[in-house]
């Protein structure tokens, strides 16, 4: 089972297993599924208050149909591939790539971000523009020396990924981010 276990400090290891082998409770459905095929089985049972002694034999005659299936060789088989359904084999484990960042770095070029009753405004030297909704995305990007497109995502998951798209090109554009690739 894949989980995303995170540490509190340090490097850390996390793994996960189970055992899970038949038990012979697990026995107990498989012999129910099993016996119910038999019609005497389904059948009611004889009442006691009135036929003690029926009901004794009827007993023991079920007792002795069920231990003919238990000691068939096709309810071992049944076991048998509970068995292997419980033991997965031969399979390859392989944990997902990580997904490649789409990174960005601030640039020293001023800017700041302005909020008026008309909206929020994006102000550089070259002017003033109106933000739109993608203001706490833009204040985000420029409050960071780095982020990347995924973490924008993360954070912001409320933003339309095109609005978030527009924003990241409207700051390329106004030379207020530009690209890099982390080193690891």
């Amino acid at each position: 089972m894949f989980h995303d276990a995170l540490a509190e400090d340090g490097p850390s290891l996390h793994v996960t297993f189970a055992v899970a082998p038949v038990a012979g409770a697990g026995l107990l459905r498989l012999l129910e599924a099993a016996a119910l095929r038999d019609p005497a089985v389904r059948a009611y049972l004889p009442d006691a208050r009135s036929e003690p002694a029926a009901l004794t034999a009827h007993l023991g005659d079920l007792a002795a149909r069920l231990a003919a299936i238990v000691a068939s060789p096709g309810f071992r088989d049944e076991v048998i591939d509970a068995q292997r359904a419980r033991a997965v084999r031969g399979q390859t484990v392989r944990l997902p790539d990580p997904p490649s960042l789409e990174s960005f770095v601030r640039t020293d070029r001023a800017a700041s971000i302005e909020r008026t009753a008309a909206g929020a405004m994006l102000v550089t030297p070259g002017g003033r523009s109106p933000l739109g909704l993608a203001f706490a995305v833009a204040e985000y990007a420029l409050s960071r020396r780095a982020f990347s497109v995924q973490e924008l995502g993360a954070c912001f998951g409320h933003v339309p990924a095109a609005e978030q798209a527009a924003l990241i090109a409207r700051l390329v554009a106004e030379r207020l981010i530009e690209r890099y690739t982390p080193r690891v």
